[in-house]
């Protein structure tokens, strides 16, 4: 994978790694082991949908309920599947610096383009053991709510799972550092206050290992990215997570592209190509049919609704999750998957 340069020679990220780069999830079979077959074809499902990466080991993926050795698996399978037609991002989510650089390393003998570091001073609770979607879910937001009124939610790990337990604090100039310490590709962070417990301003993140820190996965509001990048004086790369919502906002800021879950990519990639083609309008009006369906995805149900999309694509066999999950219940996904054929059928 070509890496751009700085005059110093020091890696800065893969060239043009602009556009819709989804977060993958982890399929589980039958008997809750990884359904390696359903990773090849998550991984082809994404890139014909018009991935320009992939991400392993978000919140999405479950990335808690994953032993070392599936994790290892699961980098391999992928760098292997993808056949560097896309950058792989991993990210090590260790919370010991000794951990950080051993595992950033690992992961880059494994293949990986690109390490992401979630630098944090919470932990969520762990859970072991496949569960269903049950379709039994009560307190369903109604009236489709934005993501204002979820707070505390971030890429498929949502505030259900309980709240965070409090662990020893995190250095960020510590933790970005013991990762260079232990590769030599470039590495970008995932902010994520509301769920990591670590508040960092816009210029403390653009002082972060300059020569290092290439990009950063961000779930913070528009105003919070565009004011990162200016800070950078434009350096750092900044890609939106957050499920895509204010894509448009966040397109206008600056940011590179947007870091969504996997189920539908070609949606965010229809929105985006639409930015870059026909120009900001015709971005928001297509959007503003999305949301609608965006915003009953976007929630408590977020990581099961997105698996049982795969399921009904012949993509996973199974919408096991490990992390402790409630199912949508039918007239919920059925309201959806109406918003969702509307808008397929406008693009």
């Amino acid at each position: 994978m070509r890496l751009s340069r700085r005059a110093s020679g020091t890696p800065r990220g893969p060239a043009g790694l602009r556009g819709v780069i989804p977060v993958l999830q982890t399929p589980f079979g039958p008997d809750g082991a990884v359904d390696l077959m359903g990773l090849d074809r998550e991984l082809e499902a994404v890139i014909n949908d018009g991935a320009a990466g992939i991400m392993v080991f978000g919140y999405a993926t479950e990335f808690p309920y994953l032993t070392d050795d599936e994790r290892e698996l699961i980098l391999a399978r992928t760098v292997s599947a993808v056949r560097g037609r896309v950058p792989v991002i991993a990210s090590v989510t260790d919370m010991g610096l000794d951990a950080v650089g051993e595992k950033a390393g690992l992961y880059g003998r494994l293949g990986a383009d690109v390490i992401m570091l979630l630098p944090r001073n919470a932990e969520r609770p762990t859970h072991h053991g496949p569960s269903e979607p049950d379709g039994e879910a009560t307190d369903i937001r109604a009236n489709g709510s934005t993501s204002e009124a979820n707070p505390t939610e971030v890429d498929g790990m949502m505030a259900g799972a309980g709240p965070p337990a409090a662990v020893a604090g995190c250095d960020p100039v510590r933790y970005v550092r013991a990762a260079a310490e232990g590769t030599g590709l470039p590495l970008m962070i995932q902010y994520a206050p509301h769920v990591t417990g670590l508040d960092i301003t816009p210029e403390a993140i653009a002082s972060l290992s300059p020569d290092r820190l290439f990009g950063v996965k961000s779930e913070a509001p528009a105003a919070f990215n565009a004011a990162l990048i200016a800070a950078s004086e434009g350096r750092m790369a900044v890609y939106a997570g957050n499920q895509g919502f204010g894509m448009v906002d966040a397109l206008d800021g600056g940011v590179c592209g947007v870091m969504p879950g996997c189920s539908r990519v070609w949606a965010y990639r229809a929105i985006y190509d639409l930015y870059a083609g026909k120009g900001r309008e015709a971005a928001i009006e297509a959007y503003g049919r999305f949301l609608p369906s965006l915003e009953m995805l976007h929630g408590r149900h977020e990581l099961s609704m997105e698996k049982i999309e795969l399921v009904r694509r012949g993509i996973f066999s199974t919408a096991l999750c490990r992390q402790p999950v409630e199912g949508p219940e039918p007239s919920w996904m059925a309201e959806h998957d109406a918003r969702l054929r509307s808008f397929r059928g406008s693009i």
